[in-house]
């Protein structure tokens, strides 16, 4: 059987596994399985058997969905502020580009060759910082 540590485990690690066994546990069992399915990624799977059991007969399952439920709102709600952070720091760096080269494009292409470059180096770094912000985003989801 199953304990609530490795339920935990196999919703982040491998919720494949846990769903499966979900399907031979007893609705006490399922209850804790459902809230811990809050850690896992938000697939089409992990979803669909929440709400399944968001209608159980059981009381207490119901509750174990909720909570799992509620559980993959606030993780996407962390990823999705850690995402925006990350893409506003980018916003100057594209906008950077765009009207470099809308007015090297608006001069004729003898202008894309002669004319002013931007500072690459800060536009590289600032690229950069934002694809670690990025990453940052996409891991803090999957802690």
């Amino acid at each position: 059987m199953t304990g609530e540590i490795e339920m935990r485990r196999l919703a982040k690690e491998d919720p494949a596994e846990l769903l499966s066994q979900m399907r031979t546990m007893a609705p006490t069992r399922l209850t804790y399985a459902a809230e811990a399915l809050g850690l896992a990624e938000p697939t089409d799977e992990v979803v669909e058997a929440l709400e399944e059991l968001a209608g159980h007969a059981k009381g207490y399952v119901r509750e174990g969905a909720a909570l799992g439920l509620v559980a993959l709102v606030e993780n996407l709600r962390t990823r999705l502020a850690t995402l925006e952070a990350a893409l506003t720091e980018l916003v100057p760096v594209t906008r950077g580009f765009y009207s470099h080269w809308k007015e090297q494009v608006q001069n004729g292409p003898a202008a894309l060759i002669a004319g002013p470059q931007p500072d690459w180096n800060s536009m590289s770094d600032a690229l950069t910082k934002g694809r670690k912000a990025l990453t940052r985003a996409s891991q803090k989801g999957s802690d």
